[in-house]
């Protein structure tokens, strides 16, 4: 006598009842408790027959993807009515290698205590370290008004053109 439990069995078509659930999904935009209330269908067999039917799991990650395809577009078109809120939530997820996101308060970089060379070192270490993009670091460095005295005036010019270098740096690569 075969004491074994036989394994899950994993299906590759949708029966009746799943095609039931997907087009509720569809109607309900991915939303399950709608669906199920749709549908009669419990939450549990809808989890259940995603973890052991590949082709119900894809066919509800397509309504899924179906639903963020709907909202990008939503979002491009706000950005393109030069909405703010859309403008910089596309920059800060898509602008990152322009310096978009990264912030000073992100970074960590104190740019309101010491002196201008006390700052101007803070950005130039943001920047060694990766903490900061070579965009935000040139818009930084030209917000701080340095008003050093003549002996100060050699060392400021020595570190400005240290971080100028690298950023001709990235300029060229």
């Amino acid at each position: 006598m075969d004491t074994q439990k036989k394994p899950k069995k994993k299906y590759d078509r949708l029966n009746k009842t799943q095609q039931k659930m997907v087009e509720a999904m569809q109607a309900a935009c991915g939303n399950v408790t709608l669906a199920n209330q749709m549908t009669g269908i419990s939450r549990q067999n809808h989890y259940n027959w995603l973890k052991i039917n590949s082709k119900y799991k894809e066919a509800i990650d397509g309504v899924c993807d179906k639903n963020v395809d709907i909202a990008e577009s939503k979002l491009l078109i706000n950005v393109k009515d030069g909405k703010e809120s859309s403008i910089k939530f596309l920059l800060e997820r898509q602008g990152q290698h322009r310096g978009y996101g990264r912030t000073v308060e992100k970074a960590d970089i104190d740019l309101k205590s010491g002196d201008e060379l006390t700052r101007l070192d803070n950005i130039t270490q943001a920047l060694a370290s990766g903490k900061i993009s070579f965009q935000l670091a040139d818009r930084l460095m030209k917000s701080i008004q340095l008003k050093v005295d003549l002996k100060d005036q050699i060392e400021v010019q020595d570190r400005l053109k240290r971080i100028e270098e690298m950023l001709d740096g990235q300029d060229k690569s």
